[in-house]
């Protein structure tokens, strides 16, 4: 349409002349006006992610001794020391820009034990995104809000990839950093977001964070996703990462191999079958697998005003089983699956024999083609299926899918393992967090399962006290170890009062009994957004991380 034609001739016309400051502001103008035609400030104020327990804080609390959070209930675990991480977006700026909850800043909250107490600090990762728009004072980067509509296309054909190069940022270092963490062997930190290197931060003796920058000096092929797997024994750690425009080659998808100080060892592109949302991996002893999913992305409905990510029935999913020490594409295997289907957190993989020689066993929440219109994945996904993929190795190669739980009963997602037994074979349990079936919002976790992927059942439920929210089941191993290791500890997160969105508890549930009675709830003194992921740390893997950076432990 001449609409059409007009609204792209504008930028392209700013965009065909100097790349100055003059430029920057122009096209930034031109933004503003798209931005209007989206939504008020008031109408973005509006939205969930916005409101009562999603609402962004602008209190920081950086460093010093931090607050010390109230036991309410229970007690901490004698002998208990480390700090929990969670990361997750808190929006600096006002809302002038259609938001998402992928789109806030990052910021970092913990909870350091010792002693038999805990104290809480949090802060914004100082991203280059993040201090460029403080300087400006608004919100000036493109958020994944706003690829919504005849507008969205615009704007993803033109201004998004237009302002950061303007503003001077290179592709991959103007990420918010608000999604997943990992703990390098070696002591380091990061920060993780799909579109993004890892941005790098540090902690304190007393759980204060500092941000480093964005780790780009490793010659990294792409962006790392916001969940490399880390083997704590091999001391390597495994990445992946997707690209939805194929960095103009059809380089959809990444591989890639780090060793235990950050520096890259190994990576490639795995030829995939397009642009897919493809958010998680998993690593067997020997194998890391990558699922080329039925959730694809599809530029036809954002500009029908639908999701920029689509179950699309008509894709067969595909699995990617790359070996460990692999060096090219052409070492890749892939299995075609059964069926069309979605993972977004899988949650285990390891070997077993097999009559044919070896079977590769994972288990996930797994989503299916539905009805659903909205949120984050559209057409799929309104209940997650766990589930155990089975991938036939060898000349008899084949893929079957086993639905542990066909009814749905146990809806629930972002599935967390010990994570020391990560690529180190069978594990008996593992944990996801249980979703509100009666709402069906996203970020609506009410409890946690356990899974006993020995005898490939639901083994037991926790209860959240009804008004309360909570996240994902974050394993914190037990200081005097017994038993299976799967399950002698704890899970830890947030939860969030419904009723009250100022009141926020950390807590503590035991991995072994799984009583909805909590091992351990503590008041925090501030309200905590609800956020995505989080990550424990031992106080041994903390002394490593300060001996590695030599933060002085009297901050």
């Amino acid at each position: 349409s001449s609409a059409f034609v007009v609204a792209i001739a504008i930028p392209i016309g700013i965009l065909k002349g100097p790349s100055n400051t003059i430029s920057l502001e122009l096209l930034d103008w031109y933004d503003r006006l798209l931005d209007q035609a989206q939504g008020s400030l008031e109408d973005n104020l509006g939205s969930r992610y916005f409101q009562g327990i999603f609402a962004p804080t602008a209190e920081e609390v950086a460093d010093g001794d931090g607050l010390e959070l109230e036991v309410v209930e229970g007690a901490l675990p004698e002998g208990l020391d480390g700090v929990f991480l969670r990361v997750g977006p808190n929006p600096w700026a006002a809302p002038t820009k259609k938001p998402h909850i992928f789109d806030g800043d990052g910021m970092l909250h913990t909870v350091r034990v010792k002693g038999g107490k805990a104290s809480y600090h949090n802060a914004f990762l100082k991203t280059p995104r993040l201090q460029l728009e403080q300087g400006r004072r608004l919100a000036y980067f493109t958020r994944l809000g706003e690829l919504d509509g005849f507008i969205g296309l615009v704007k993803a054909l033109t201004t998004m990839p237009a302002k950061a190069r303007l503003a001077g940022f290179d592709r991959y270092d103007f990420g918010p950093a608000n999604t997943g963490l990992a703990f390098l062997p070696g002591g380091r930190l990061w920060a993780l977001h799909e579109s993004s290197f890892p941005f790098e931060f540090r902690l304190t003796e007393r759980g204060g964070v500092q941000s480093v920058g964005y780790e780009a000096a490793t010659s990294h092929l792409s962006s790392v996703s916001a969940h490399p797997k880390v083997d704590r024994t091999s001391q390597e750690t495994f990445f992946h990462a997707y690209n939805l425009d194929g960095q103009g080659k059809g380089n959809f998808l990444t591989y890639g191999k780090f060793d235990r100080t950050g520096k890259l060892r190994a990576g490639f592109h795995v030829n995939s079958s397009g642009p897919s949302f493809n958010h998680d991996i998993l690593l067997s002893e020997h194998y890391a697998m990558i699922l080329d999913g039925s959730v694809r992305f599809t530029p036809q409905r954002i500009v029908k005003g639908g999701s920029v990510f689509t179950f699309d029935k008509g894709h067969t999913a595909k699995m990617a089983v790359v070996p460990r020490a692999a060096s090219s594409n052409a070492e890749v295997i892939w299995f075609d699956m059964p069926e069309s289907l979605a993972w977004v957190h899988p949650l285990h993989a390891w070997e077993e024999k097999s009559d044919s020689g070896l079977d590769i066993v994972l288990w996930a929440p797994l989503g299916f083609a539905s009805n659903k219109t909205g949120g984050v994945l559209e057409g799929c996904c309104d209940t997650w299926h766990m589930g155990e993929i089975r991938l036939r190795m060898g000349e008899d190669a084949r893929a079957t899918v086993r639905v542990v739980d066909a009814a749905g009963e146990y809806h629930g997602e972002f599935s967390r393992v010990r994570d020391d037994l990560i690529g180190r074979g069978f594990a008996r349990y593992g944990y996801t967090a249980k979703a509100d079936k009666q709402t069906g919002d996203d970020f609506d976790f009410v409890g946690f399962t356990k899974w006993d992927m020995k005898e490939k059942m639901h083994a037991k439920d926790i209860e959240l006290p009804r008004g309360w929210i909570g996240g994902e089941p974050v394993f914190v191993p037990n200081p005097t170890p017994s038993g299976d290791a799967s399950d002698d500890g704890f899970l830890g997160n947030f939860l969030y009062s419904l009723e009250d969105p100022n009141r926020t508890d950390f807590v503590l549930y035991d991995a072994r009994t799984f009583s909805s009675v909590p091992v351990a709830r503590l008041r925090v003194p501030r309200r905590v957004p609800v956020g995505f992921h989080g990550l424990w740390l031992s106080g041994t893997d903390l002394q490593t991380h300060l001996a590695t950076f030599q933060v002085s432990t009297n901050q």
